[in-house]
């Protein structure tokens, strides 16, 4: 029975509907299964450490579909030509990023040829690494919020430009606070650079 490859580079049974050319649904599938694994080690807090997100993008490009099987291939090459690929900086820069991905289950070993580890290739933290995306993403939106009211409630709100919704949302936090600090000195002259603590009204 065709199979293709499911998110996790593995393998299961899957009907097919009549005519459809298997192998190249399966590719379509791995190179799905790609994306959502780079969207996730690149956002995944546990290895922003090394560079994972390089490596894991030299291992996931050796990965095919195999013809005969509609299996994912695992994922083998050379150190030298996986940390020239991956534009890592130093040999200990991509040792500690591979053993990150290995440490968190994105890289599976799972043989060794001629040497060199054959790898496995999973993407086991999609759900967990997504919702923390969510979850930031409403603090952003909640941190901004509180930052309008702040700026609202000031009394030198009035002489303030008049902006839409929509504008105050678009415009970056520091310009913000830069312009609330403004209304409360009465316009006089403030540095551009606001510093990081700024953004705490008083």
């Amino acid at each position: 029975m065709s199979q293709p490859a499911n998110s996790s580079a593995e393998v299961h049974a899957f009907p097919r509907r009549h005519g459809f050319n298997a192998f190249e649904q399966a590719k379509q599938e791995l190179a799905a299964f790609k994306f959502s694994l780079f969207e996730t080690v690149a956002a995944d807090p546990l290895l922003r450490a090394g560079q994972c997100l390089n490596l894991i993008i030299v291992y996931a490009s050796l990965v095919t579909i195999d013809k005969k099987t509609l299996q994912a291939t695992p994922a083998y090459a050379s150190n030298g030509r996986v940390f020239v690929r991956a534009g890592v900086r130093s040999h200990h820069t991509a040792v500690k990023a591979r053993r990150l991905l290995e440490q968190h289950g994105y890289l599976i070993p799972v043989s060794r040829r001629n040497g060199i580890t054959v790898y496995r290739i999973e993407n086991p933290h999609h759900e967990r690494v997504q919702m923390q995306i969510q979850e930031l993403e409403e603090c952003q939106r909640e941190i901004k919020t509180e930052k309008m009211y702040a700026i609202s409630r000031n009394p030198a709100w009035q002489i303030m430009p008049t902006l839409t919704v929509q504008g105050w949302q678009k415009m970056p936090t520091l310009k913000i606070v830069r312009m609330a600090i403004i209304a409360r000195q009465g316009w006089q002259k403030v540095p551009t650079k606001v510093g990081r603590k700024c953004h705490q009204l008083p």
